[in-house]
């Protein structure tokens, strides 16, 4: 009779961060080629991301090519993120 298995976990930790500016128009004037702006805002992004994951094989051979085997396999993964926008007013609506 022989027995054995093959087992390994990992762990993953990360963060990061991103900024990003978004303009918002109220529309195109032709005659001055220019646009005219609404809204500038400045998104802030914050993630943290983790995973987790594990194999875990066993096998047991009793001979005559009679055998019992397991396979097993978790992965898992988490995210949290936060966005944070700041807007100013460019021009007044109409």
């Amino acid at each position: 009779m022989f027995i054995g298995n093959i087992t390994s976990a990992n762990y993953k930790s990360s963060y990061s961060f991103q900024e990003r500016i978004r303009r918002e128009y109220n529309g195109y004037n032709a005659e001055t080629d220019s646009a005219d702006f609404r809204f500038d805002y400045l998104d802030e992004k914050s993630k943290q991301s983790n995973e987790f994951g594990v194999i875990h094989n066993w096998l047991a051979v009793f001979g005559n090519n009679q055998k019992i085997e397991f396979r097993n396999f978790l992965n898992n993964m988490g995210e949290k993120s936060c966005y944070m926008r700041v807007f100013k007013i460019l021009t007044l609506f109409s």
